[in-house]
């Protein structure tokens, strides 16, 4: 489990530090202040121990350029998540973990660096517990290879072993191998290639039909793969018919398309990015109730952005009934400076901001 965030030069932010993260952290605050990026910030970490995204299929970097600029690639448009486009400094991201290991990322952005641009800076610890003596200059795992910084843009491959300092971090690695993005731009495709059939092996699609007859359609009686064109899609089975998937409301549609990806993860960190958009409220809460079942069972790590009062109240009752750890932050980002500002909002600061009419949302005018 993640414990706290450092994130340096990463799109609008120049600087932001976050401590106490737990089982379920919901980030709230105006639009453009950063919510979002803190996801990034970790799925762009995970890509150094698997550049794959587990559900899109394609790479990471990839995917994390196009969400931002709706084309283009890491090769072509990378420098868009460097803060004000400055790429001469190094995006930077910290992730201290529960285990008690900190793990520094860089991001550069010039060559050798451009098609892989993570390094993971080697700390004294892990260097002394794989018999590996630093030097002055740090030692970073980079692709494959530990590697030696020296002046300007080269580096010099060491003679260790890499798999030496990975194996320590191997608890780390684990969890950020698996992280995975969860929005509403998924799309059936997606789940039915690359998601369906890991789920149909392990006779989970159980779990998802329960989650459609609980909200969506009480009629359900399975789901199946269905002939179309050349190839197959995914469908609701009902009593006298069946409806593909797509062919769903968006709310059950999406319900379905996160319901699926979280009943096959386990002990790792899933980033959701306003789970409010397209539910009714009692899509949101069945929706929720579903996703914190799985994060108490399947030791998942939660990760949520919002803009909705009603989801911060719904986890509030449904974490002390699965006995998960909550925190609810507000991010505040100083648009002169890109200095991002994390504050816990504790239950008792949320009641009396109820009791006195005023919108935690609004933070930044009160």
């Amino acid at each position: 489990m993640i414990e706290s965030l450092a994130i340096e030069n990463l799109r609008g932010i120049r600087r932001l530090n976050v401590d106490g993260l737990t089982d379920v952290n919901i980030f709230i605050g105006r639009n453009g202040a950063g919510k979002s990026t803190i996801l990034e910030a970790i799925y762009l970490a995970s890509t150094l121990f698997n550049e794959r995204d587990l559900l899109r299929g394609e790479s990471k970097l990839d995917y994390i350029v196009k969400r931002r600029t709706g084309r283009g690639s890491w090769q072509s448009s990378r420098d868009v998540l460097w803060y004000a486009k400055n790429t001469s400094e190094n995006i930077t991201i910290a992730l201290k973990f529960r285990t008690g290991n900190t793990l520094k990322f860089k991001v550069r952005y010039e060559p050798p660096f451009s098609k892989t641009p993570l390094l993971l800076e080697v700390s004294e610890e892990v260097a002394r517990k794989a018999g590996i003596t630093l030097t002055s200059r740090p030692m970073y795992v980079w692709r494959d290879k530990l590697v030696e910084e020296l002046e300007g843009r080269t580096i010099r491959i060491l003679p260790y072993d890499y798999y030496s300092v990975v194996s320590i971090l191997e608890k780390e690695a684990t969890y950020l191998r698996r992280v995975v993005f969860l929005n509403s731009r998924l799309c059936a495709s997606d789940v039915e290639q690359r998601v369906w059939r890991r789920l149909l092996d392990r006779r989970l699609d159980r779990v998802v039909v329960d989650l459609v007859r609980e909200e969506y359609e009480p009629n359900a009686e399975g789901i199946s793969y269905k002939p179309s064109g050349d190839g197959f899609v995914l469908s609701i089975l009902l009593p006298h018919t069946s409806v593909e998937i797509d062919g769903l409301g968006d709310g059950a549609r999406m319900a379905v398309f996160y319901a699926s990806l979280l009943a096959l993860l386990s002990d790792t960190g899933v980033l959701i990015e306003d789970p409010e958009i397209h539910q009714h409220l009692g899509g949101l809460v069945t929706l929720l109730k579903f996703t914190l079942k799985m994060a108490k069972e399947k030791k998942l790590q939660l990760f949520i952005t919002t803009h909705s009062l009603e989801l911060v109240k719904i986890a509030r009752e449904l974490t002390s009934k699965y006995g998960l750890d909550l925190r609810v932050l507000y991010v505040e980002r100083d648009h002169e400076t890109g200095l991002v500002d994390v504050r816990a909002l504790e239950r008792v600061d949320l009641e009396v901001l109820e009791k006195l009419g005023l919108d935690p949302r609004l933070l930044h005018i009160l």
